[in-house]
């Protein structure tokens, strides 16, 4: 075998590994986990706690650090939702953009699918 055959012949393997390598691992990024809700309680108490622990807060410091906790912890509700309500929007916006270039088959199978996420991401 010359060279040039054997490089093409690595390449098409090279190739062949990439296929089947995504292959392996594209059910794994298939799985779609509903977004949790942020924890906020749960971050306040122990922002508050690792404030307290190593900044060594009086009664008066705890409380401030408390309230600012809070609103931060609001603040991130909000942010998340906001963010997620984006990120949908550009998602729906690139279906509509693709649905109408796609075949009926195509179209029709694009549709399915996205019902089928609907319904996923409804049920608990």
């Amino acid at each position: 075998m010359n060279s040039r055959l054997k490089a093409i012949i690595g390449l098409v393997l090279l190739f062949a590994a990439g296929i089947a390598t995504g292959i392996a691992i594209a059910p794994h990024f298939q799985k779609h986990d509903p977004v949790k809700p942020f924890p906020a309680a749960e971050w306040t108490e122990n922002t508050v706690s690792e404030y307290r622990t190593r900044l060594g807060l009086n009664a008066d410091e705890e409380r401030r650090v408390r309230e600012a906790a809070t609103a931060a912890a609001t603040a991130i509700v909000q942010v998340r939702s906001e963010a997620q309500q984006r990120i949908q929007a550009a998602v729906k916006s690139m279906n509509s953009t693709i649905l109408p270039t796609l075949d009926t088959e195509s179209r029709d199978a694009l549709q399915r699918w996205l019902e089928e996420k609907r319904a996923a991401m409804k049920s608990p």
